[in-house]
């Protein structure tokens, strides 16, 4: 169970990061696909290894999802600065989610 619930952090990350980049830029560079490789490397090692050492390495991993955001936030503000449609709604929203995750 607890193993469920490690595993769906490092995946939420990456397919929200795919999906942030696959919205507002129209071909990605491969650079930010392999970015998400050392997620999906948590992912089969929440799978593989002993609890201890998955729940040791969550700090690494939760500031490496840090940065991810913060070049998630700065695609979305690119694409407001290129007024792309729905860029402004996203950012709003975006900060929105941060803002309650801090309450």
């Amino acid at each position: 169970m607890y193993r469920l619930g490690y595993l769906t952090f490092p995946l939420c990350a990456v397919f929200t990061f795919l999906f942030i980049l696959n919205l507002f830029i129209k071909k990605p560079s491969k650079i930010f696909y392999f970015l998400t490789i050392p997620l999906l490397l948590y992912g089969v090692m929440t799978l593989i290894a002993p609890m201890p050492v998955f729940v040791g390495i969550l700090l690494i991993v939760q500031l490496y999802i840090l940065c991810l955001s913060v070049i998630a936030f700065a695609v979305v503000a690119h694409a407001l600065i290129k007024r792309k449609p729905f860029a402004l709604m996203f950012l709003i929203s975006f900060l929105f989610f941060i803002k309650c995750g801090n309450i």
